[in-house]
């Protein structure tokens, strides 16, 4: 779950910090010291899961900070939930209000500071800012994630226009 750089961010000049093993099975953690390779064996055997190695001072604190570790990119994963819902609600508003003014027909190059402002840019983006906000869109826009199929097609079409100018 957690790479070996966010487990290891301990102290290294610490001497005193031994590796466990984090085990989990049905809600219950096990910090089982490095050096007890049958032990692990026989719990994976068990159906318990290894879910990483952390260095501590003992199998509680180990077992203390893979909890602290867990909890923290729970909360950025949450928070990252919310950037995208809001993202989404965002996208929607302006979804209901292209369908209401159907003024974008024309994509011409003098129509190109209003497509911008389709992608939310105030100013003219460069080529690769504008590529990776289309990307950005298009996953949440499009019918295969479950957005509309009109607005997809108009975010495609603008898109091209302003490669085009």
């Amino acid at each position: 779950m957690f790479d070996n750089d966010t487990i290891n961010m301990l102290n290294e000049d610490d001497n005193s910090l031994d590796t466990y093993h984090i085990l989990t099975k049905d809600g219950h953690y096990l910090a089982i010291p490095e050096i007890e390779v049958n032990l692990c064996d026989a719990l994976f055997n068990q159906e318990y899961i290894i879910v990483c190695n952390i260095q501590a001072t003992n199998p509680n604190a180990a077992v203390q900070k893979y909890k602290e570790n867990y909890r923290n990119k729970v909360k950025k994963l949450d928070m990252e939930i919310l950037k995208l819902q809001g993202d989404i609600l965002e996208l929607k508003i302006e979804n209901k209000m292209l369908k209401e003014n159907q003024a974008l027909n024309d994509y011409t190059p003098s129509n190109a500071i209003k497509l911008f402002a389709l992608f939310g840019f105030t100013d003219t983006p460069t080529a690769k800012d504008l590529k990776a906000r289309y990307r950005r869109i298009q996953r949440i826009v499009h019918s295969d994630k479950g957005g509309d199929d009109k607005l997809s097609q108009l975010f495609n079409d603008a898109y091209k226009a302003l490669l085009k100018s």
